[in-house]
Formats: C-alpha cells, sequence, structure tokens
C-alpha cells in the first residue's frame, strides 16, 4: 500500500537546496560586476572567467553521476557525497570573492577564475547526487512533484539570500574589497550549512530498491543521449538557462546604469522576482496535476518571454513602481521555468528505469547539471562579451559614466536577447512526448505485480 512520504520528509530533503540556490545565482549575479567594477578586469575577460570554469563541469558532472550510481555504503549511494560536497562548498565559496592585490588586472583573473573551478567542483559533488535522489523516494509520480516543489521552493529561499541579502552585505561593509570578502564568508558559512543539514536530514528516508545499472560510463553516457525526450529536454533547459544566466549576468548592471540606482533597489527587484517565484511555486504544481506537466511549462515560459520583452521599456525616467511590477511578473514565470523541468526529468527517469530495468538516476542528472551549469556559464559569458562590444568601461571604483551603446546594449541584452531565446526554446519543447497519465498507469501496474523499478 502506498503510504506519502510526509512533510518531514519533504523539508528534511528540501533544506539543502537553500545551499544550491545561493551558488546558482551568487556567481552568475555578481561574479561578473565584481570582476569589472572592482577588479577592473574587461567585461570580455570576465565573461570568460565565468565560462570556462563551466567547461569543467561538462566532464566532471557526468562522471560524478555515474560514481554516485555506482557507490555502496551503510549510508546509501548518494548521501556519503552531500556530507563531502557541502563541506567543500563552504570553503570555497567563502574564498569566490576574496582576492588578493595583484599588480594585474591579468593575475587577477587567473585567481578568480581558479576559485571558481574550486566551486564548481565542490557543487558538482553535492549537486548531482542530490538531484538524482528524488527518483529513488517515491513511485509516484505526483509525490515526486511534490518533492521537487519543495526542493525548489526552498532553492528559491537560497537565490533571495543570494540576490537580495548579498548585494546589502557588499553595500553594508563598504563595498569594494572588503565588502564582497565579508559576504563571500558570511554567505558561504550560510551556503555550506544548509547543504549540509539535508546529509543528516536524509539519514532516516526509505530509499527504493537499488536495481541493477550499467556498469559502463561510456555506454551510460550514449543510453541517456538516445532518449528522445531526454534530448529534447535537456535542450530546451540549455536555451532557457542560458537566457535566465544571461538574465542574472546582465541585472547588475541594468539596476545601476539603465536605471540609476543602487543596492537598495536591486535587491528590492529581486525580492519581488524570486519571492514572487517562491510563493506560486505551490500554484504551478497544482496547474501540473491539473492541465500536465507539459502544458504547465509551456505556459510558464510564455509568461517569462512576454514580460521579459518590457523590460526594453525601463529606463531612468521609467517609474520604479512599475519595475517593481514587471520583475513581479517575471517571477511568476520564472517559478514554472525552473520547477516543471525537474519535475519532467523525474518522469524520463522513470520512463528509462521501466523499459531498461535499470535504474540510472545518476547518469541523467550528471548530463543534466552540466547542461545546467553550462546554460548559466552562456548566460555570463553573452552578458560580458556583448558588453565588452559594445563598449562597457572597467574600473576599480565602479564610478564611471558609461557610453550610451554600453547602456543600450545592457538594455536589449535584459530583455530582447533573453525573451528571444525563451521563445526559441518553445519550438523545441514541442517535440516533447511522454504521455503521464500512461507512465502513472504503468508504474501502478509495476507496483500491483511486486516489481521493484
Amino acid at each position: 500500500m502506498y503510504r506519502p512520504l510526509g512533510l518531514k520528509a519533504y523539508l528534511g530533503f528540501g533544506l539543502g537546496s537553500m545551499g544550491t540556490g545561493v551558488f546558482t545565482v551568487a556567481p552568475g549575479l555578481l561574479l561578473l560586476i565584481y570582476m569589472t567594477d572592482t577588479l577592473a578586469i574587461p567585461a570580455a575577460l570576465a565573461g570568460i572567467a565565468v565560462f570556462v570554469p563551466k567547461l569543467w563541469d561538462v566532464v566532471t558532472d557526468p562522471v560524478m553521476g555515474f560514481l554516485s550510481d555506482h557507490t555502496r555504503t551503510r549510508w546509501g549511494r548518494r548521501r556519503p557525497y552531500l556530507l563531502v560536497g557541502s563541506l567543500l562548498m563552504w570553503l570555497a565559496f567563502s574564498f569566490l570573492f576574496v582576492s588578493p592585490e595583484f599588480t594585474s588586472t591579468t593575475s587577477a583573473f587567473v585567481y578568480v577564475m581558479l576559485m571558481y573551478f574550486f566551486c564548481t567542483t565542490a557543487y558538482t559533488v553535492y549537486v548531482i547526487p542530490y538531484t538524482a535522489m528524488p527518483a529513488e523516494m517515491t513511485d509516484d509520480i505526483h509525490e515526486r512533484t511534490t518533492i521537487i516543489s519543495f526542493r525548489m521552493t526552498f532553492a528559491l529561499v537560497g537565490m533571495l539570500v543570494a540576490g537580495v541579502v548579498a548585494p546589502l552585505l557588499v553595500d553594508a561593509a563598504g563595498g569594494g574589497r572588503g565588502g564582497y570578502a565579508v559576504m563571500s564568508v558570511s554567505v558561504g558559512s550560510f551556503c555550506g550549512l544548509a547543504m549540509l543539514f539535508s546529509f543528516f536530514a536524509t539519514r532516516s528516508l526509505p530509499f527504493k530498491h537499488q536495481t541493477e545499472v550499467q556498469k559502463h560510463f561510456r555506454e551510460q553516457i550514449v543510453i541517456a543521449f538516445q532518449n528522445r525526450p531526454f534530448l529534447v529536454l535537456l535542450a530546451t533547459f540549455l536555451i532557457q538557462l542560458t537566457a535566465a544566466g544571461t538574465m542574472l549576468g546582465a541585472m547588475p548592471y541594468f539596476v545601476k546604469y539603465v536605471l540609476g540606482q543602487g543596492a537598495t533597489v536591486f535587491s528590492l527587484l529581486f525580492l519581488c522576482m524570486f519571492g514572487t517565484a517562491m510563493l506560486t511555486m505551490p500554484v504551478w504544481a497544482k496547474v501540473s496535476r491539473r492541465i500536465s506537466k507539459h502544458k504547465a511549462y509551456v505556459i510558464a515560459c510564455s509568461i517569462y518571454a512576454v514580460v521579459s520583452a518590457t523590460l526594453v521599456f525601463a529606463s531612468v525616467d521609467f517609474p520604479v513602481a512599475l519595475t517593481y511590477l514587471q520583475f513581479c511578473c517575471l517571477g511568476l514565470g520564472f517559478s514554472g521555468l525552473t520547477m516543471l523541468p525537474y519535475c519532467m526529468l523525474t518522469d524520463i527517469i522513470e520512463y528509462d528505469a521501466m523499459a531498461s530495468g535499470m535504474r540510472r538516476e545518476g547518469a541523467f542528472t550528471g548530463i543534466w547539471v552540466a547542461t545546467e551549469k553550462t546554460g548559466f556559464a552562456f548566460g555570463g559569458l553573452t552578458a560580458g562579451l556583448v558588453f565588452g562590444l559594445f563598449g562597457f568601461i572597467e574600473s576599480k571604483s565602479g564610478d564611471i559614466v558609461q557610453p550610451d551603446s554600453a547602456i543600450t546594449a545592457i538594455s536589449y541584452t535584459i530583455s530582447l536577447v533573453v525573451a528571444a531565446a525563451i521563445i526559441i526554446s518553445l519550438t523545441v519543447l514541442r517535440l516533447y512526448a511522454i504521455d503521464e497519465k500512461h507512465l502513472q498507469r504503468q508504474i501502478q501496474k509495476y507496483s500491483t505485480v511486486g516489481d521493484k523499478i
């Protein structure tokens, strides 16, 4: 007889996402402007520093997924990595924005890039096993949606810490190198502790029977890429994360140079967007139950694209109150855009398990998270290259008048470029074809005869 895991399990697992949410947003939001406006690293070079470490993840994420699939310990096959990854992230993030006084921008560039390598590796050790766990926690596709909605809600709390609290900490600590150092240690500690909590909170959760997995890493990767629904969703997600990464990278510049506002308005806009996203996460869970995850996903993406396009009208003279409203509406779309692909991924993993008789959560999630990171990295690279191309001027104080071409590039990047990318992703998503009702009937059939998927 099916028994839901319960609120305690949802909360215990989900709390770890506060840490992953911090790391998902903080570098993409602050690292680019930290390099250009504090370390005086040229915008194009700063974009490369954000992008290159993510190329390393394309290799390490699938490898980490393979390792977690084949790990056997008394703590399970995923949980030991939660412990190691959370401790490494605590250390790495605490030094990400703490840069020594270098005599050249090249040295500063290399230092930041190496520290970011350290951070992304620590994140990989944690997030790949963590992302794979919901598919092992229950057979019910709707309960998996509930688990992931809790996870994504807590992830949004972490994103709020990164986007609201972190800039205020920098400002309160005096800005510049000192302000970023205080923020880095404080937010890094929060990130590590939140991730560590889920290691302890999941110790008593029931995980499904571990059926056989493919024994060869290359074979697992080939099989994952032969899964058509997975490829369609993966391509859609990559394009959308590139758009989201572009928006995150451009947002501090948008507030500072297009709106002519400071840290307080920046934090409030971020609160509008991610606060709305957090509050509306349960709404998308209910909508997906009623009309299917696929259709709900299309609606969320459409909202995000339309509202993004309206940001092109923002300027110094544009009423800030209307900009707050725009970011609230963005949050509504962003909520579904971030949660629903993960829910659909668990269905794909279940679909693969029924077809093959083997569980390959780690292989799928390794590729998935590598794609997620690559998308965000492409976003940061896009913003940096475009700003540099249109004449953005770097400095150590950040107090400089930018040319009109650079301000126009910032405005168009955060609005029309982002909207166009989302629209392109929706044309790819039309190829997705998993019947959720049929999948649920198949799961119930296997459960009835006592088979373990």
